[in-house]
């Protein structure tokens, strides 16, 4: 219960910090992959009310379709389930590897890459940024991530006609980290949500990549 309560308190403060930030103007709400997810949790607690909500390979609720071992993280979210304690043991593992050896995790985490996730795994540029971005996130940054993927793991498709804004969906349809029908079924699920738009060729970092370059 203490964790619920934990993500319940996060999200809200989300809200009021994104409140705050628009001063009740028109809002957009960028989420990707877990930040998707998290984004949809906040959108029912806003205030704002004159908002669109763009989602790019979107982590939708497990529980709305047969997608769980068919997810590139499907071990990690598997843990995270059945028992957080071990779970955050092997997210301070990985804050460790991330801090020492960055190219061994990068490896384990790009090992089954596909589409045009190939040839960013070979980009040093990314490499580098992604690593920065995994040491905080599992180092500093570490508790913040344990509750994201926690909160994650549960069911939360209550959430979902509450997010009455539109939603715009971005799919890669070679991702094997949030597959393609987990974001046709997301969209499904949503009141005001277009089809998703499909990204020839590109899996999970690569519709991010594709998404900024033509929304900067």
């Amino acid at each position: 219960m203490a964790e619920a309560l934990s993500a319940e308190a996060h999200f809200r403060n989300l809200a009021t910090a994104l409140d705050e930030f628009a001063e009740a103007g028109p809002l957009r709400l960028v989420g990707f992959s877990l930040g998707a997810a998290a984004a949809l949790r906040v959108v029912p607690l806003l205030e704002t009310r004159d908002l669109e909500l763009h989602l790019i390979a979107p982590a939708a609720p497990l529980q709305l379709g047969d997608f769980l071992d068919r997810l590139a993280g499907h071990q990690v979210f598997k843990l995270a389930g059945r028992s957080p304690r071990l779970f955050r043991l092997l997210t301070a593992l990985q804050g460790g590897m991330a801090r020492v050896t960055p190219g061994a995790l990068m490896k384990a985490l790009f090992g089954s890459a596909q589409g045009d996730d190939r040839a960013l795994a070979a980009d040093p540029h990314f490499c580098a940024m992604l690593a920065e971005v995994l040491q905080a996130s599992l180092g500093q940054g570490r508790a913040g991530y344990c509750r994201e993927v926690e909160a994650f793991v549960q069911d939360w498709r209550a959430v979902l006609p509450q997010v009455t804004c539109p939603v715009h969906i971005w799919q890669g349809d070679a991702d094997n980290w949030v597959v393609p029908d987990m974001a046709q079924a997301l969209a499904g699920a949503l009141p005001d949500c277009a089809p998703p738009t499909l990204l020839a060729g590109k899996s999970h970092y690569s519709a991010l990549q594709a998404y900024l370059a033509e929304n900067p």
